[in-house]
């Protein structure tokens, strides 16, 4: 079950204690920016879960741990429900696409793509804000055909390659969408929640799921996950920023590693 030579192999008490700890991290920066993935799945790796269980695993905890957050950010009323009723539907839709999408494509160009990309929106998130008014006209060309295509593009992303996802929702949101970082950051996790069911359900089908540790880490992430929108809720964008600007930035070396040094 675990890598031989592993800290899970040769050290199982401590390794899951190391993994209750990367957990509640990972908790805590996805309540606030998004990006538990980022944090989990290379944890599982080292600590000697195999690949495809350390990403089941990892759905696992993510699934049921950002569940505190959301009821926090639901009874703080931050949660925007007209871009869920449509969004969601969307965002599910592109992550299928994604996933079959990933099957003919090779994922080193769209990764390297992102990789391109990424910058630019960083650049474009610390620009001064438009503070005009918007035409009526532009309003129905965004409800309507720009978030549209926004939500399935992220939805796309996050069947085809996952890590990070939050924090670009997070990152659309606010600057496509114009909400606060606190709304997006809580409307986020109403994507990641439904977009996590989904492979919660296969990665559990296909018995990728190791129960008996990963309960502890869920119970983990939870916590993690009510201390950080807490922190969130009460401090606002100030707050946010930095840490969702330190998860891409993660992402972003992730990505690199991946597509362009990992390949070379």
């Amino acid at each position: 079950m675990y890598l031989d030579g592993s800290i899970l192999s040769d050290y199982f008490v401590a390794g899951v204690i190391l993994l209750i700890i990367a957990s509640f991290v990972a908790g805590f920066i996805d309540s606030v920016a998004g990006g538990a993935g980022l944090v989990l799945v290379p944890s599982f790796i080292l600590a000697g879960l195999p690949p495809q269980i350390a990403l089941g695993q990892e759905k696992l905890v993510s699934t049921i741990g950002t569940i505190p957050a959301i009821f926090n950010f639901l009874k703080n009323r931050q949660i925007l429900w007209d871009y869920i009723f449509f969004g969601v539907p969307l965002a599910l839709l592109g992550s299928f696409a994604g996933a079959k999408f990933i099957l003919f494509l090779d994922p080193n160009i769209v990764g390297k793509l992102i990789v391109v990309l990424m910058p630019i929106g960083l650049s474009i998130s610390i620009m001064p804000k438009n503070k005009n008014n918007i035409k009526i006209e532009d309003v129905k060309f965004k409800r309507y055909f720009l978030y549209p295509f926004v939500f399935f593009i992220i939805g796309f992303y996050d069947g085809f390659f996952g890590p990070g996802t939050g924090s670009l929702l997070i990152l659309a949101l606010h600057l496509i969408m114009k909400m606060s970082l606190l709304n997006a950051s809580a409307t986020s996790k109403i994507f990641n929640f439904a977009s996590n069911i989904g492979a919660f359900i296969a990665f559990f089908m296909a018995g990728k799921m190791l129960f008996l540790i990963g309960i502890p880490m869920a119970i983990a992430s939870m916590f993690g996950n009510y201390i950080g929108s807490h922190l969130t809720i009460k401090n606002g964008d100030k707050f946010i920023k930095p840490i969702l600007f330190g998860m891409i930035f993660l992402l972003f070396l992730s990505l690199i590693y991946k597509y362009f040094i990992k390949t070379a």
